[in-house]
């Protein structure tokens, strides 16, 4: 027997599917600079790379709690919370992708962390990305 979703059960699938978008976006941007050795050409782009994955994961997280509070899932009333929540989880995500660019270094031999000054950056700027991106979803009406 096939297991084919009603209506119901595809529309909740897009709803929490689709802010996903964003962090794909970006990690296919990431696939294409990394085939062309843009890294290696132009330095500041990982900066941006990692600014740009804070973003799009702070957009997710938001987007995901917001879904959660409409369908009654959850309800985060003080926004420092809800704040914390969001970048708690940026985080994560953040050393998840740092523990993948250790583990790819220690594989094929990538040069993804030459330093720990460059992994403490690139989780900074993770962090930024997901304080300005719950910033400009979150803000006073």
């Amino acid at each position: 027997m096939i297991f084919k979703p009603n209506g119901f059960q595809k529309e909740m699938k897009k709803k929490y599917l689709t802010p996903f978008i964003y962090p794909i976006i970006v990690l296919l941007l990431h696939i294409i600079i990394s085939l062309f050795n843009v890294y290696n050409k132009i330095i500041w782009i990982d900066n941006i790379m990692h600014l740009l994955g804070g973003i799009s994961i702070g957009i997710t997280y938001s987007l995901l709690i917001k879904r959660s509070e409409e369908e009654n899932y959850l309800r985060i009333e003080h926004k420092f919370i809800q704040y914390m929540i969001i970048i708690s989880l940026v985080a994560l995500t953040a050393v998840i992708w740092e523990f993948y660019e250790f583990i790819m270094d220690q594989l094929i031999e990538t040069l993804s962390q030459p330093s720990l000054k460059d992994t403490m950056g690139d989780l900074f700027l993770g962090l930024l990305g997901g304080t300005l991106s719950y910033l400009g979803m979150h803000k006073r009406k």
